[in-house]
């Protein structure tokens, strides 16, 4: 993101000067490359839409699966209502920051049109300031289902110190607290008056963004290491090793964000003057780029698993047959589908 500077500002030598729109800041220090905004408007376009038709195309299936059991009619309702949260409620932050990009890549193109034009500055100053913040919080969700559907309970240790629901909730809240932050402090720092305040509320904002993944990637690490001793009953020994394709696409995905905070954080602490806010491809590389890395690296795990498939194998091996039969349900059963149980292939070894 390039920020405004004061007119009275030094420019380096390979600073590009501008005019100074009717607040008094040169709101661009190099002229704005026209194709690759475009090019980064098409990416996240394409790849959003084909992120909205794979949750789409995953969710139908799963209820396919659903449906080849006896269960499916009598507990239709109650399925296709986990189903539906499972995989929108899952992917819609997702969705929602690859649309956010593309408006933020869209007001780009405008400004350099327009390089004086304050709006369209503000907005995808905005926009490409806190799309991220969704995607992370799909990080966080997707991380949280997993284990859950690899049966860990809810005192496993996978969140270290606290139960697993309340690990993901403390991820979430720390995700919206520095959404809020970004982007009020983005939308107060077009002032002269209160360019400094905006500044300094966007640097806690990426703070608080950059301290919560840290912590969530030793959270993932620690899973990986120990998921053996996590796992309820040797759980993940029943169940296809395809989530661990899921595991290693969240992964990846948490090193994008990690490194394109970083470069955030270091580019408000450098200031308006600094390497980074001087030139326009840190922008492209640690964050055009970082994010839409991020979302292929979500969207390629459909391939081999998703959330859709590991909720259907995971309740369709927990739950007894009873559930089929329409026997009376347990209330700790109720947000759950009731697929009956299948027999676990003998050649899966349940006491290594």
């Amino acid at each position: 993101m390039s920020t405004p500077t004061p007119t009275t500002s030094s420019p380096s030598s390979t600073t590009i000067s501008a005019s100074p729109t009717a607040t008094g800041f040169v709101l661009y220090k190099y002229h704005l490359n026209r194709p690759l905004a475009c090019v980064s408007i098409a990416l996240f376009g394409l790849w959003t839409l084909i992120v909205t038709v794979e949750v789409l195309w995953k969710y139908i299936r799963t209820i396919k699966l659903f449906k080849s059991s006896p269960s499916y009619v009598q507990h239709r309702k109650q399925i296709q209502k986990t189903l539906a949260s499972v995989c929108f409620g899952i992917y819609i932050p997702l969705i929602l920051g690859g649309l956010l990009e593309v408006g933020g890549y869209i007001s780009r193109l405008s400004s350099a049109s327009d390089r004086l034009a304050l709006s369209p500055f503000i907005a995808q100053s905005v926009l490409i300031l806190v799309a991220p913040g969704m995607m992370s919080a799909t990080v966080y969700m997707l991380f949280h289902k997993m284990i859950e559907f690899l049966n860990c309970p809810e005192n496993s240790g996978v969140g270290v110190f606290i139960k697993d629901t309340l690990m993901v909730k403390i991820f979430v809240s720390g995700d919206v607290i520095s959404f809020f932050l970004q982007a009020a402090g983005g939308g107060i720092m077009s002032q002269k008056d209160t360019l400094h305040t905006g500044e300094v509320i966007i640097i806690v904002g990426l703070f608080v963004q950059l301290v919560s993944f840290g912590i969530f990637i030793f959270v993932q690490l620690n899973f990986t290491l120990r998921y053996k001793k996590f796992s309820e009953n040797y759980f993940y020994l029943q169940v296809d090793n395809k989530w661990k394709y899921l595991n290693y696409s969240l992964y990846s995905a948490s090193i994008f964000i990690l490194i394109r905070s970083v470069v955030r954080v270091a580019e408000f602490i450098q200031g308006f003057n600094g390497v980074i806010s001087s030139h326009e491809y840190f922008l492209y590389i640690f964050d055009a780029l970082a994010m839409f890395l991020t979302m292929v690296s979500l969207s390629l795990s459909f391939f081999f698993i998703d959330v859709g498939e590991m909720y259907y194998n995971h309740f369709t091996i927990t739950y007894p047959e009873k559930h089929g039969n329409g026997d009376a349900l347990e209330e700790t059963e109720s947000r759950n589908s009731f697929a009956p149980s299948v027999e676990i292939p003998e050649w899966k070894d349940q006491t290594a």
